[in-house]
């Protein structure tokens, strides 16, 4: 499995998601600012994270994402899409103290 990291700058979206995967249904967590991708078979494919850079960390979607796993036995990509998500944020996170 490969993963796809892509951040929008203009509109501060970051996006992961699985490559070769095409989404059939989406959840959207208003209050949390991101949306969740399924595919045809409810595995969670791809994270569309708003105001990425003004997150201080992600245990907003972490929390959301274990809730998922536990909800529709869905484990097939979430351990790979947490742990890219939490490495790159970092990686924001440093770049944006060595900018400013």
């Amino acid at each position: 499995m490969q993963l796809e990291f892509h951040y929008d700058p203009e509109t501060d979206i970051a996006t992961i998601r699985v490559l070769g995967k095409n989404p059939v249904d989406s959840e959207h967590f208003e209050n949390e600012g991101f949306v969740i991708d399924y595919d045809e078979n409810d595995n969670i494919i791809a994270l569309e994270i708003f105001d990425w850079n003004k997150r201080e960390d992600l245990s907003d979607i972490i929390s959301v994402l274990t809730k998922e796993i536990f909800d529709l036995g869905n484990r097939n990509y979430i351990p790979d899409i947490v742990s890219d998500l939490a490495k790159y944020k970092k990686i924001a996170n440093n770049f944006s103290l060595l900018t400013h």
